[in-house]
């Protein structure tokens, strides 16, 4: 059996041309940016949490995420159910089949991610913002794969209690939320917004250009990725059967 599952399909051609034209249109509000650092971030990550009621920046926000819960929000649901005999029946190998899976979601964020990244980078000539790849630039992408991971971790959990679109809206119900708290909290309780996991993805958090470090972001993203892992691998060894 294969270590990895790529869900790699000719619908891959179509979220290329999608990249493509949703960097494009998005880079043209943001034409100002100094460089591609800022550019990634005001398309990928930026969220004004002063001004939360401009809804259409939240929804911008939430936009790439949606598309990478449409691809591979049941990737569990999926590859666990094609093997469920195979699972039950082999009881030692549940937590193994799981990581498998882990991994697999892992990897197919990061290679979307990558044609994120390289669609960024042409439109970024296109329009001629700085193109200029440095530390910063690797810590920006990785923050951004790690929240996406995160999020489909949750999701992907879920579905081992439920079905997958029950993860979907509470994950994305919870986001919201967190999103408005982070935006009470900012004004009077900033040091707390840190502890909210939401804000590990928004890098700019309003128009001053305020936000959590990329290095500590990372490590709050770890320490939630690491917990969830074993939350989910608890219930995945309690599951008699899958849905």
């Amino acid at each position: 059996m294969n270590i990895i599952k790529l869900k790699i399909n000719k619908k891959i051609y179509i979220f290329i041309l999608c990249s493509l034209i949703y960097n494009l249109l998005l880079s043209l509000m943001y034409m100002n940016s100094d460089n591609i650092n800022t550019l990634i971030i005001n398309i990928y990550s930026n969220v004004d949490l002063l001004r939360v009621e401009n809804v259409i920046k939240i929804i911008l926000w939430m936009l790439p995420q949606i598309i990478m819960i449409r691809y591979f929000g049941n990737f569990f649901e999926e590859n666990l159910l094609s093997n469920t005999t195979v699972i039950f029946t082999r009881t030692s190998k549940r937590s193994y089949f799981l990581l498998k899976n882990v991994f697999s979601l892992f990897l197919n964020i990061i290679i979307v991610c990558m044609i994120q990244v390289v669609s960024i980078i042409f439109v970024s000539i296109v329009i001629k913002v700085p193109v200029s790849i440095n530390f910063m630039t690797f810590l920006i992408i990785c923050r951004i794969i790690l929240y996406y991971f995160l999020l489909l971790l949750i999701i992907n959990g879920f579905s081992v209690l439920w079905k997958s679109i029950n993860g979907v809206f509470i994950v994305m119900l919870v986001e919201i939320t967190m999103v408005y708290l982070s935006g009470m909290l900012l004004e009077y309780y900033q040091i707390m917004i840190k502890y909210i996991p939401v804000n590990i993805g928004i890098i700019s958090i309003n128009n001053f250009g305020m936000g959590l470090n990329n290095i500590e972001s990372i490590i709050y993203c770890l320490v939630y990725v690491i917990f969830f892992l074993i939350v989910t691998i608890f219930l995945f060894w309690k599951k008699e059967f899958l849905n």
